[in-house]
């Protein structure tokens, strides 16, 4: 299909992703040229008056608004703690787990359909919603509802047939959040005869006899200052770039309700952001928070964020 002598796709191109660099401004300068210039934006839209004046106007909108509140575990009706079993409640369960899978592309469609014939009881997304995770963003790259910014086709997250969860990523803060708590994760949590139970939390324990794996919430506090955490040098100042802090709440939640010290159980880590890294940069600050918190032993840790397969123990 072409409209002007141009193809015209059905879903957002892996090129239009390439490059995005990690900064709210232009995330948000993205988005406003592809819902400013559709079908699908050339890259002179970027440049586009209309563009730019959209894009202030949300980015403006961005920087004055304040973060998402977070919520506290008491939010769970079980205090954030789930079992991992299958549906008779036994121990064989199988999980499906992608990161940095809110494209909208083909490619996350095809990932989707991988994750469905795998028939898992539950699926885990470990964050980042594109280009800024805000509700259209959401609605359109995990819960299969049309963008009428857009001309393309939304992609639907698959869950599973016990339950579904998912991580906060920085691309969901460049939003404040909004989108991830108050459009995605109402949808997730546990299936029951009447729907999902929704996940009132951004982080989550599943457990079983052998195991416990603990998601943990690095993107909340990822973003850092607007503007100033994008400059280079400047954003390395304590307290102007991102630095991954897990939020009190989510420690209190630690202490009081998951309590890694007294309980023998392996222990899988989920979170978007690096522990170590080979490639990026490193965000030490949960392992250490971790560490004082009483998880002061091996662990399998997952992480998403760098856009490669890697792991630590």
């Amino acid at each position: 299909m072409s409209q002007s002598g141009r193809l015209v796709h059905e879903r957002r191109q892996l090129h239009d992703l390439k490059d995005l660099p990690r900064s709210a401004a232009l995330s948000q300068l993205r988005q406003a040229a592809e819902a400013t210039s559709p079908p699908n934006y050339p890259p002179e839209a970027l440049f586009a008056p209309a563009a730019l004046v959209t894009w202030v106007r949300t980015y403006l909108a961005y920087v004055f608004h304040k973060k998402h509140y977070f919520p506290e575990y008491t939010a769970s009706p079980c205090a954030a703690m789930y079992a991992l079993a299958d549906e008779r409640g036994g121990d064989g369960v199988r999980i499906s787990i992608a990161g940095d899978w809110g494209t909208g592309t083909d490619e996350a469609q095809c990932v989707a359909r991988q994750m469905v014939k795998f028939e898992p009881h539950f699926t885990i997304h470990i964050g980042d919603v594109y280009y800024v995770g805000d509700p259209p963003s959401v609605n359109e790259n995990c819960l299969g509802i049309k963008n009428p910014n857009n001309n393309y086709d939304p992609v639907t997250w698959p869950v599973g047939s016990v339950g579904s969860f998912a991580l906060n990523g920085n691309h969901e803060m460049h939003a404040n959040g909004g989108g991830y708590f108050e459009v995605f994760l109402p949808g997730l949590g546990l299936r029951t005869p009447g729907g999902m139970t929704g996940q009132q939390t951004s982080f989550f324990c599943l457990q079983n006899h052998y195991w416990r794996m603990i998601a943990i919430d690095t993107g909340y506090n990822s973003i850092g200052v607007p503007i100033l955490s994008g400059i280079p040098w400047i954003n390395s100042i304590p307290g102007i770039g991102g630095d991954c802090e897990l939020p009190a709440p989510l420690l209190k939640w630690l202490k009081e309700m998951v309590r890694p010290e007294e309980d023998p159980r392996g222990v899988i880590l989920l979170s978007h952001h690096q522990n170590y890294s080979g490639f990026q940069d490193q965000y030490a600050k949960p392992a250490q928070q971790l560490w004082n918190a009483g998880l002061q032993r091996r662990v399998l840790w997952f992480w998403g964020h760098e856009h490669r397969l890697a792991g630590t123990t």
